[in-house]
């Protein structure tokens, strides 16, 4: 039986992950693993997403397993969990973090909060959830979940509270799309040997709707089944990637909702206290957002 981790001892230097990307959902870093995976110049989870250090019942399958996640290799770890800026739902993952992985060095993708937030919700509608449409579903549970997301000062307060201000990259969405500098300061971060490389290559497009939406139904419903999570766990990357690769299709298969003027002007309202107060936590501008 697994230690419980309230006795669980930190981990060891050479198990713990030496930086975790930490958000924000549907902020591209599901492109960023895919890019250090093809990398060479780190060592990723087989599974992007380990959620190991999400709650103590997580962090009962021992930290053999997290270890293996990662190889035998000596570069560096580098961990991709979104699940742990949404403190909203797991206010104290940032405890387990700082306990266990406290010299990770932290990256955190900050989107435009309102366009994040639209992401958020036409995955979901990808992934088979029945919503309503997006002006019936800003007064549910689900909605206000998806803008405390997008709520990045809100997030991030404890990483900033806790964590060396070195210690955390905060990347602009928009930059990281465009300006190959921003991936080279990522890799510089997280401490792999050549990050000039990465300007080089280009940034894969993996999870956006469009990358989504041309994967059947089927797959989607499948994600949330015991044989989806067995699957995300233990089979190796390269066959799911197959997998996808061989069912994609060039034709999308669904019309996903648009949010009108009136939805936007509300998630606007909703947000723009907290991205003032994000902008002054990191000392960047964010122009380009609307909020």
């Amino acid at each position: 039986m697994a230690m419980g981790t309230c006795e669980m001892r930190p981990l060891e230097s050479d198990i713990a992950p030496d930086a975790i990307v930490i958000g924000a959902m549907r902020a591209g870093t599901t492109s960023l693993y895919h890019l250090f995976r093809q990398s060479g110049q780190a060592s990723v989870p087989e599974s992007k997403e380990t959620d190991f250090f999400l709650t103590p019942v997580n962090m009962e399958v021992g930290a053999s397993w997290y270890s293996r996640q990662f190889g035998k290799s000596n570069l560096p770890k580098i961990d991709f969990c979104p699940n742990y800026t949404k403190r909203d739902v797991f206010p104290d993952t940032w405890r387990l973090l700082k306990k266990h992985a406290g010299n990770a060095k932290l990256v955190f993708v900050a989107r435009d909060p309102v366009k994040r937030v639209v992401s958020q919700y036409k995955h979901s509608i990808l992934f088979g959830e029945d919503l309503p449409s997006p002006s019936e579903w800003l007064d549910t549970k689900n909605a206000a979940h998806a803008i405390n997301v997008s709520r990045y000062a809100y997030q991030m307060q404890p990483f900033f509270d806790h964590w060396d201000r070195d210690d955390i990259l905060i990347v602009d969405f928009a930059d990281m799309l465009k300006e190959p500098k921003s991936l080279v300061r990522v890799g510089q971060h997280v401490g792999i040997s050549d990050p000039e490389a990465l300007q080089t290559v280009e940034l894969p497009s993996k999870n956006s709707a469009a990358d989504l939406n041309a994967l059947p139904n089927w797959w989607h419903r499948m994600r949330s089944t015991r044989l989806g999570h067995m699957v995300r766990q233990h089979a190796p990357r390269s066959l799911v990637e197959n997998a996808r690769n061989a069912i994609r299709s060039k034709s999308q298969k669904n019309v996903l909702p648009d949010f009108d003027a009136s939805v936007i002007k509300s998630l606007q309202d909703q947000l723009s206290p907290d991205a003032e107060a994000f902008r002054k936590a990191t000392n960047m501008r964010f122009e380009h957002w609307c909020v």
